[in-house]
């Protein structure tokens, strides 16, 4: 008969308020991948208590389905989502995998003849390179390869940042952020903070966020880390520890 799993009883303190819920975590070996629908189920939380908070304000989000310009900003991911993407990626029908990957290695070609790509994929990564490097990339306003008629072909799955960035000043001052004040919802830490120290602290590599378009090189790069399982309980105990 199988273990059951052990529910942690989560109180978070946040701006808002405490945000608090009953999370159920399997005993068995986790991924660092795995951790990753608990952190989107926690930052939807926290940004349904922001959006309500706004709302009461009188500052309705003005984010709406076909509104892209933050699909074309350089979305960072904690090492656990950057290894979430290539599993979600691999988890697809064969032929749209291939179209799938095929985007993903046009936005790394890209990366490659800026001279980017190798910031956030050497053994040298600098933080203040990486974001100097993001901030050009902001710039040039890159298709996220998720990106699909101007909608997010994985929007269910989309990352931590991206469920965090939510606007309530016009969604054409997005498209324009040098020339418009856009005023973007307070959520507090982003999830992909605590993610990111956790990942460097169990692998012993540098904190680092990666760019959503070098996601699939990253975890070829590092099979070994995707793989690399830890007790769930204590996987899930450490990502809370890091909250703040």
């Amino acid at each position: 008969m199988p273990e059951q799993p052990i529910v942690f009883e989560v109180e978070l303190e946040t701006r808002l308020g405490p945000i608090r819920g009953r999370i159920p975590i399997e005993r068995r070996p986790m991924r660092l991948a795995e951790l990753v629908p608990q952190a989107l189920a926690l930052a939807d939380l926290l940004v349904r208590r922001a959006i309500e908070h706004e709302a009461r304000d009188g500052r309705p989000i003005s984010c709406r389905r076909g509104c892209a310009a933050c699909c074309r900003h350089p979305v960072p991911l904690s090492m656990p989502e950057v290894f979430f993407v290539a599993d979600r990626v691999n988890a697809l029908a064969a032929r749209e995998q291939t179209a799938r990957v095929a985007r993903f290695r046009a936005a790394e070609g890209q990366l490659e003849r800026l001279g980017v790509a190798r910031i956030w994929l050497g053994d040298d990564y600098d933080d203040a390179r990486a974001y100097d490097a993001a901030l050009e990339l902001l710039r040039r306003r890159f298709d996220c390869p998720f990106l699909d008629e101007e909608t997010c072909a994985v929007h269910p799955d989309r990352p931590l940042r991206c469920r965090e960035y939510n606007v309530t000043s016009p969604a054409a001052w997005c498209s324009d952020s040098e020339r418009h004040a856009v005023q973007a919802v307070a959520v507090g830490t982003p999830l992909s903070t605590p993610l990111a120290r956790l990942a460097a602290e169990r692998t012993g590599t540098p904190l680092r966020l990666v760019p959503l378009a070098l996601a699939l090189r990253f975890t070829e790069q590092h099979r070994d880390l995707a793989e690399r399982t830890w007790p769930g309980p204590d996987l899930f105990q450490g990502f809370l520890d890091h909250f703040y």
